[in-house]
């Protein structure tokens, strides 16, 4: 409803300057040729007819009325701000190519006009908003060393280093960042310059640094609008939980779950990664608790966080990846039944990638081996020999790709996880003819560690040669 009240209002005064722009063309009609009115305002009716055809998106109409302009008043400021005007509309509807054709013929009809600086910025801008980094990198750089006084250096000096980050050249854009905040600290611009020093840093695993300058962010007076607050304070969390400062982690989460809970301009994604890394956290700090009652309590309030974010994100991967984590909380907690319930939800999810199904099924074929360790002994329970028969099902599942869909590739970590298991396993149970034709596969799929599967193939050739 308030989208559509928005689009509604925003309609609304689009037809007030389709209007207001009707009346300009009729006042220019019936009187552009009588001379006192030319004398006196005929440039600002004029002006105003641009300003209201930039409103009303006619872009025509803009274009005829500064024609009439620059004919009648040439060389005027009205004349220049208005091409600049429709130039940097043009910019603001995605018109960037067009943008520059005006912005261009305004520098070619304009000798050492008063504008300069704004034209030359629009158009960097311009080239920015296409993604054509090295051109936009060269104009803001240009820009710079020609209007060292203008009040845009700021925003040329941030434009510089992020289109410079955009073109891979990280490197030199940390320089211009660190530059950038060095010398307009205060300015709204450098928080972000922050957020990116800290994404750079926490890339680089280097997390004591990121979260120094997530925390700046986070606690900066005035506080920082939420949109780039809240991203830093879940990197900030996440940066804690790298270094394995768990209880740290916590907090941040914590806190910055309270604070998006209720609120509706939050979008669900974002709530949801929030839950998510608050689970993992608490999972990990329940997993160095010396007390057992704490332990499970801290997990149980992590399944809890896992839980909700299945509930609430049906048919995203979100949940995919949710299902996982409360089967990897249940397996911690030896609830077998709700970890291979979970587990089985993830294998059938369609939003789940390989990478989380493989996972899944991998980490399926471990509880089963755990659960084959002490078999239930109710009626119509499966025994030991068939729990780890299910278990081996599940790794060759991986292994023998019987778990791809279409135009799926497997996943090489999980691929090597999957078939290490289940060596294990055919080793463990003698099984030489399975092992043999096993370690063949994973040697033509993983070419990397082919020495070693080949070895382990020719130790079971030797065993079985010994026999």
């Amino acid at each position: 409803l308030h989208r559509v009240d928005r689009r509604q209002r925003q309609m609304c005064i689009r037809d007030r300057y389709q209007e207001a722009l009707d009346n300009y063309k009729l006042l220019i009609e019936n009187y552009e040729n009588v001379d006192e009115i030319k004398e006196t305002f005929l440039d600002q009716v004029l002006y105003q007819t641009v300003r209201a055809s930039v409103e009303a998106d006619d872009v025509d109409s803009a274009l005829i009325a500064i024609d009439k302009l620059i004919a009648n008043y040439p060389d005027t400021l009205l004349g220049n701000t208005s091409r600049l005007l429709l130039g940097q509309h043009l910019i603001h509807i995605d018109k960037a190519s067009r943008a520059r054709e005006v912005l261009y013929e305004m520098i070619e009809h304009f000798a050492g006009f008063t504008l300069k600086a704004e034209v030359d910025y629009a158009i960097a801008y311009s080239y920015e908003l296409e993604g054509d980094w090295p051109r936009a990198t060269g104009g803001y750089r240009t820009w710079i060393e020609d209007y060292p006084e203008h009040g845009n250096q700021p925003q040329a000096s941030y434009a510089l280093a992020w289109c410079t980050s955009q073109q891979g050249k990280n490197p030199e854009a940390l320089e211009l960042f660190r530059d950038f905040v060095k010398k307009n600290g205060d300015h709204e611009l450098a928080h972000l310059a922050r957020l990116w020093l800290g994404n750079y840093h926490f890339n680089l695993q280097n997390f004591e640094a990121a979260e120094r300058q997530y925390n700046v962010i986070i606690t900066s007076t005035p506080p920082n609008p939420p949109s780039l607050r809240h991203p830093a304070a879940l990197m900030a969390g996440r940066a804690s939980f790298r270094l394995n400062q768990f209880k740290k982690a916590i907090r941040h989460f914590r806190a910055l779950n309270d604070k998006i809970l209720e609120d509706e301009s939050i979008s669900p994604n974002f709530k949801a990664r929030v839950s998510l890394n608050l689970g993992d956290a608490l999972f990990e700090q329940g997993k160095v608790e010396v007390e057992v009652a704490t332990q499970v309590e801290t997990i149980e309030d992590a399944r809890l966080r896992f839980s909700k974010v299945s509930a609430l994100h049906l048919d995203s991967r979100l949940a995919a990846i949710a299902w996982g984590r409360f089967g990897d909380a249940s397996y911690f907690l030896k609830e077998y039944p709700d970890a291979i319930d979970a587990y089985e939800r993830v294998i059938g999810l369609p939003e789940a990638d390989i990478t989380i199904r493989s996972q899944a099924e991998v980490a399926l074929g471990m509880v089963l081996e755990r659960q084959a360790e002490a078999p239930s002994k109710e009626p119509g329970a499966p025994d030991a020999i068939s729990l780890v028969e299910s278990a081996l099902r599940h790794y060759l599942n991986v292994v023998y790709l019987k778990n791809l869909r279409a135009n799926e590739l497997p996943d090489p970590f999980w691929l090597e996880e999957a078939g290490i298991k289940a060596g294990n396993l055919v080793e463990a149970k003698q099984d030489i003819a399975t092992g043999v034709k096993l370690y063949q596969r994973l040697a033509e799929l993983l070419p990397p560690l082919r020495e070693d599967w080949d070895r382990l193939r020719l130790a079971l050739e030797s065993k079985n040669r010994s026999k």
